[in-house]
């Protein structure tokens, strides 16, 4: 972490001794989460997207400003192919969410979890709380969206195992 003055002072900078021991920062203290090192892209193994029909490598990059991936499954037929966005907002939790009607409480291992249809009824997403301001989402995007939920749900249910206790 940086940090910067914004006024200046004369004189030679030294140390003050402060009679006690240096203490360090852990990740948890700094970033008011322990799921600081949640990386999208590594919530979906190689042994998980081969259980979900991923085929290739995942598309990194930003979604909604937030780290996320994007893998593709395609199926024989386009119109039932879709793909998996896999993405960590660390500062917007389950209530945060914003769905096409009232996201409904799933279960899903130790974490808490939701399930809706994105906004505009696109897709699915089942976000995962992680801390109380924090989730990972798993949306599933293609057709029909009232046939995306399952897969989402199946995604999220392998991705959960991988998420810092909540």
């Amino acid at each position: 972490m940086l940090a910067g003055c914004t006024t200046q002072t004369t004189g030679t900078p030294s140390p003050q001794d402060t009679g006690t021991a240096p203490t360090s920062t852990s990740a948890t203290e700094t970033s008011g989460t322990p799921a600081a090192a949640v990386r999208p892209c590594e919530l979906i193994t190689d042994s998980t997207a081969a259980q979900l029909g991923i085929t290739g490598a995942p598309a990194k990059g930003p979604i909604h400003g937030v780290d996320s991936c994007r893998w593709r499954v395609r199926k024989a037929d386009a119109g039932t192919s879709y793909t998996i966005d896999v993405a960590y907002y660390p500062k917007l939790g389950l209530a945060d969410l914003v769905a096409d009607g009232q996201p409904t409480p799933i279960s899903l291992g130790r974490h808490k979890a939701v399930q809706a249809f994105g906004p505009d009824g696109l897709g699915c997403v089942v976000s995962i709380e992680v801390t109380a301001k924090s989730r990972v989402d798993v949306s599933v995007l293609g057709g029909d969206p009232s046939t995306l939920c399952a897969p989402a749900k199946n995604a999220a249910q392998l991705v959960e195992p991988l998420l810092p206790p909540s």
